[in-house]
């Protein structure tokens, strides 16, 4: 009887564990940047959402002004996901676009550049009507996904937000549109 060679299988296995500890939270973090520092925490609407606590000694969150602004967000639903903050833009701009459920199957608004999440007020309505999602606020009225619509937002810098779903920040975008009411 031939004696069985253990070596290949050996080197496989090393070779597997290697490929999985690279692929270990420490390597990119929970929220893909390299920073472990945000944390997965439960929203009240049920669905996994992160809380983003600033490095020790950064400053994040700061406006023209010098003041510090951290949007708190809260996501609504199991998908597609809302975004809804209590926070109303400050300077916003008239725009248009497509409402999508974009990244992660969030909300989002496109145009000719790359989607972009959506913050809604905090009275949204995200339903299904129909088979085809749509959201509605006192601002916008009721816009179904796939719909164009005008709409008046601030760009806001992602970092300058907390309680966004990881799922729907694997986008190119680093900033998201919080929509005035």
């Amino acid at each position: 009887m031939k004696k069985f060679d253990r070596r290949p299988l050996a080197l496989v296995a090393a070779t597997l564990l290697l490929g999985l500890a690279a692929c270990g939270p420490g390597d990119g973090g929970q929220n893909g940047t390299g920073d472990d520092s945000a944390a997965t925490a439960p929203t009240a609407a049920g669905t996994e959402g992160t809380t983003d606590a600033p490095a020790p000694g950064s400053e994040s969150g700061s406006d023209a002004d010098g003041a510090d602004r951290r949007i708190d967000v809260e996501a609504i639903g199991d998908g597609p996901i809302g975004l809804t903050t209590a926070e109303a833009a400050q300077n916003g701009d008239d725009a248009s676009g497509r409402l999508i459920t974009g990244p992660g199957g969030c909300f989002a608004v496109v145009d000719n550049a790359e989607p972009q999440l959506l913050l809604f007020p905090e009275d949204a309505e995200f339903v299904l009507r129909d088979g085809q999602p749509s959201v509605t606020t006192s601002g916008l009225g009721t816009v179904e996904v796939g719909k164009q619509f005008d709409f008046s937002a601030e760009a806001v810098a992602l970092e300058d937000t907390a309680g966004i779903p990881d799922r729907c920040t694997h986008g190119e975008a680093t900033e998201v549109l919080l929509l005035a009411e």
